[in-house]
């Protein structure tokens, strides 16, 4: 009996992705008991050695991104959340019963939801727009996308 697909997505690889979230492999683990987990993400180098399931299926975004560049790590921030909507039409159109992002990226939930539909959650935690809007003129900006 074919499993049903569920997909994680996070900005980079799964390795990356375990290096900051240790439970990751034990969390793919327990949901390949019941599902077929896909992951998306960019390329993005790991020096961590985590042990992922097998069977785990990568769908790997045409971009890279180094964590150590700041600039580099914005910019692909930004064509990230541009290429939600595709994700989210990708994993619709490949039938995955879910999708969780583990990202607090301003609007990514937005366009997920919208794009996706009803079946997607995802970490809510700083989304940053209080760090990076915080001129008096750009403060209604913030305020928009918290809301959305």
């Amino acid at each position: 009996m074919t499993k049903p697909p569920i997909a994680l997505w996070f900005r980079y690889g799964p390795r990356v992705h375990a290096e900051l979230m240790h439970a990751l492999p034990l969390l793919i683990e327990a949901l390949q008991e019941r599902y077929t987990v896909h992951y998306y993400c960019m390329k993005c180098p790991s020096k961590h050695d985590a042990e992922l399931p097998p069977g785990l299926v990568v769908h790997e975004l045409p971009l890279s991104v180094d964590r150590q560049n700041h600039r580099d790590k914005m910019l692909k921030t930004l064509l990230w959340t541009a290429l939600l909507p595709w994700m989210a039409l990708h994993a619709r159109f490949k039938g995955m019963r879910m999708v969780y992002m583990d990202e607090t990226i301003p609007l990514a939930g937005w366009f997920a939801r919208l794009f996706y539909g009803r079946r997607f959650c995802m970490t809510v935690a700083d989304i940053f727009v209080d760090i990076y809007l915080k001129a008096p003129g750009t403060r209604w900006l913030a305020s928009i996308i918290r809301r959305l």
